[in-house]
């Protein structure tokens, strides 16, 4: 797949991802924040949860040229 060209500035993108150290040591080594469909809704034992279907991974390009962030929710950002 050929790399987004930026929306600000048209320049090239660049795959990368966001890690979450508010999880640090929590979670198994590849985990990556997930995009839940539909709003959140909160339970006191196992907190916050989607209102249904799959969640996805979420991965992020950053532009070389301007720094500007675009993020997606893709089932190609699993981690590998």
């Amino acid at each position: 797949m050929q790399s987004p060209k930026c929306l600000r500035c048209g320049g090239e993108m660049r795959q990368g991802f966001v890690k979450d150290s508010s999880t640090a040591g929590m979670f198994p080594t590849g985990y990556l924040p997930r995009w839940h469909a539909g709003a959140p809704t909160f339970k006191f034992f196992s907190g916050l949860k989607g209102s249904g279907g799959e969640p996805l991974p979420v991965g992020a390009y950053r532009c070389v040229t301007c720094g500007w962030l675009d993020f997606y929710a893709a089932t190609r950002f699993e981690a590998h």
